[in-house]
């Protein structure tokens, strides 16, 4: 007969030491209150020593729904949450978000005016019941005014977009710091893009369709280095 090990994690020594816990931000799902309802958080992150916090209105158990994604942030330990993002009817989650750091431009250069830090956020899109297609868009953090501007990726336009992950990465060949977005459903997928150095100048993307065929206004990636459209 084998025994089963006792393991006991809550009588384990220090297993809890040190941890002291408050409730921070509280959801109320069941809308016992005015204002934004967001029912879970997707993530938290850490931009330029405040703490943002993306929402959503939905459980994927529920199914997504078609009510709004909010942002919330905390500036310090002793300062309340406020809400920081409300991006309409439709978008019912933050899907990804992450804080950029791009210290290099599209040809591996310092970017001139130093290191640029940028958050981004993707939201879903079902705001016309997912029926009609739109573009992949991307919230882009103005850290000079506290407000969000939507950039829309030259992606192909599908019905109830999604962004799944989000991650910075440095070419090996070129240099040059490239943001990617991983994004759902066919035929989207995979799209690199690159800080807009200049003033007034779009975020730059590049992909491939399902073809193979490059398409984008910037460049494209292909087998780990940046090369120029054809």
């Amino acid at each position: 007969m084998v025994r089963k090990p006792d393991i006991r994690y809550a009588e384990t020594p220090g297993v809890d030491a040190g941890f002291r816990w408050q409730p921070s931000l509280t959801f109320d799902a069941g809308k016992t209150k005015q204002g934004p309802l967001p029912v879970n958080a997707m993530q938290l992150v850490t931009h330029r020593g405040t703490l943002f916090c993306g929402t959503a209105t939905s459980f994927e158990r529920d199914g997504y729904s078609a009510q709004s994604s909010y942002i919330y942030s905390k500036a310090g330990a002793d300062a309340p949450w406020k809400l920081e993002a409300d991006f309409g009817p439709g978008t019912s989650r933050i899907g990804q978000m992450v804080s950029a750091r791009f210290v290099n431009d599209e040809h591996g250069k310092p970017i001139a005016n130093g290191p640029q830090d940028v958050l981004v956020a993707f939201t879903m899109s079902l705001a016309r019941g997912m029926r009609e297609p739109g573009p992949l868009q991307m919230r882009v953090r103005d850290d000079a005014t506290g407000r969000w501007q939507t950039v829309a990726l030259p992606t192909p336009k599908v019905a109830g977009s999604n962004v799944r992950e989000l991650w910075l990465h440095r070419d090996s060949v070129t240099g040059a710091d490239l943001i990617f977005v991983a994004a759902n459903p066919s035929p989207l997928g995979i799209y690199a893009g690159v800080f807009p150095e200049e003033k007034n100048r779009a975020w730059y993307f590049g992909g491939f369709d399902q073809t193979g065929k490059a398409w984008g206004n910037y460049a494209w990636l292909y087998k780990g280095t940046l090369k120029e459209k054809p």
